[in-house]
């Protein structure tokens, strides 16, 4: 099964780590809420949540994972929020949504032009058509100046190409930029060649990509994961 992406709390030295974990508990919130017949589906009980995620395709791979990143963005008390790869924008709407709660800015990169997305809280919203890692070296403090916001990352949420080089390079650059409370979240850590539960009771199908997010991630913590297990913490491993 695809578990959710690890989310890292920290500067260089990341002195606390929080994990995801793939467990009904962790949607039991006063702003989040799992409840249901299934274990799959989930009930979104923040109204800005379910604006901004109101006519999802429940079929999208990161749809079960929304209400997770909402929760961990509005833990973080973010002002900046930055995202790389946008697509069709699923995940923009949740971050847009913690936005609203946190009274945050969110900053999405994409290789691709999506700036025309119909999104709720777009007031919030400003995109960027760019390479994520020349715009990291570049770009970004150029950016925060002219927006006047403080170039440092208090939520970033990295869901791009998966292979590990380009992992490894995104980590390497925007680690750089965090806040000292700034938290990385990852999508598609534990891609494998299986298949998955996803909402509506949907199967999603996973893609060998050489363990490319969880591997770069490893080797910046200094730690290795047994991904047939729910993660704990990242001191204490997975199991």
């Amino acid at each position: 099964m695809n578990t959710p992406p690890p989310a890292i709390k920290s500067r260089q030295s990341l002195k606390s780590f929080r994990a995801f974990l793939w467990s009904v508990r962790m949607f039991i919130s006063k702003k989040v809420s799992f409840r249901s017949l299934t274990k799959y589906r989930q009930s979104f009980q923040h109204p800005d949540l379910i604006e901004g995620v109101r006519g999802i395709d429940p079929a999208s791979d990161i749809a079960a994972h929304l209400s997770m990143l909402f929760f961990f963005t509005v833990d973080a008390k973010p002002r900046l929020i930055v995202e790389l790869g946008t697509r069709g924008g699923e995940s923009t709407r949740a971050l847009l949504s913690a936005a609203v709660v946190s009274n945050a800015t969110v900053l999405s990169l994409d290789i691709e032009d999506c700036s025309g997305l119909d999104l709720a809280h777009r007031q919030r919203w400003h995109f960027v058509k760019a390479d994520d890692i020349e715009f990291g070296k570049t770009g970004f403090a150029k950016w925060c100046s002219a927006a006047d916001l403080k170039p440092e990352i208090d939520v970033l949420f990295v869901d791009t190409s998966h292979l590990y080089e380009h992992t490894k390079q995104e980590i390497a650059v925007w680690s750089q930029l965090l806040s000292e409370r700034g938290v990385m979240i990852f999508h598609d850590t534990n891609l494998g060649r299986g298949t998955s539960a996803r909402l509506g009771h949907l199967i999603g199908h996973g893609w060998d990509n050489q363990r490319g997010v969880i591997r770069a991630i490893e080797e910046f913590l200094g730690k290795h994961y047994d991904e047939s297990c729910f993660s704990r913490t990242w001191q204490t491993d997975f199991c």
